[in-house]
């Protein structure tokens, strides 16, 4: 369970990344309280919010906003979801690669192999570090479990009922089926 902080708490860490200050900037307060209640005091959604509104306009505020509260029980995985959807397509591979394959892994290892998948990691992983959706510890990266749920969960719903129309598979049990239903279907055309 994670702890849930306080509302002058939540101003003050959702403000180090989004003002990179530990108080919000002038006309940003009132955005920030409201940015901040819907996080419900939730570290990891305040941090996620703060460096995804980071440097935007107050419109773009304003639309996260209406996007939080709309859902009035504050779904920690919607709140989440905002910062994903606004990354750019390669970033959002890299961001799925890692919650699917490279959590716990080598910094030097993965940028090694989506570098030679031609994903240009490089900057891509500091963005996803700046936007706290992944950690670095000077020599592995990381994410929160919450995170790597999320993850998952995109691309479980690629395709919930066939494993083979996924762009990433990790279960052994998902892998097992997709290469036993391609076994047939091989045999199949076979005959």
């Amino acid at each position: 369970m994670c702890e849930i902080l306080n509302s002058d708490e939540s101003l003050q860490l959702f403000s180090q990344k989004a003002f990179r200050s530990g108080k919000p900037e002038e006309g940003f307060i009132e955005l920030s309280k409201r940015v901040v209640q819907c996080a419900g005091g939730i570290p990891l959604a305040l941090k996620v919010l703060g460096s995804f509104l980071c440097g935007r306009k107050a419109s773009v505020w304003e639309g996260a906003l209406k996007m939080l509260q709309q859902d009035l029980q504050n779904d920690i995985y919607k709140t989440l979801r905002i910062s994903y959807d606004g990354l750019r397509d390669t970033e959002k591979a890299i961001f799925l690669d890692i919650a699917c394959f490279f959590k716990g892994s080598l910094k030097d290892h993965v940028t090694q192999i989506l570098e030679n998948c031609g994903l240009n990691p490089l900057i891509r992983i500091d963005v996803l570090i700046e936007k706290s959706l992944i950690t670095y510890d000077g020599w592995h990266l990381g994410m929160h479990d919450l995170l790597q749920e999320m993850g998952r969960n995109i691309v479980l719903h690629e395709s919930l009922n066939d494993a083979g129309k996924r762009s990433r598979l990790w279960s052994l049990k998902d892998i097992d089926q997709v290469l036993r239903n391609n076994k047939v279907r091989f045999l199949m055309n076979i005959y």
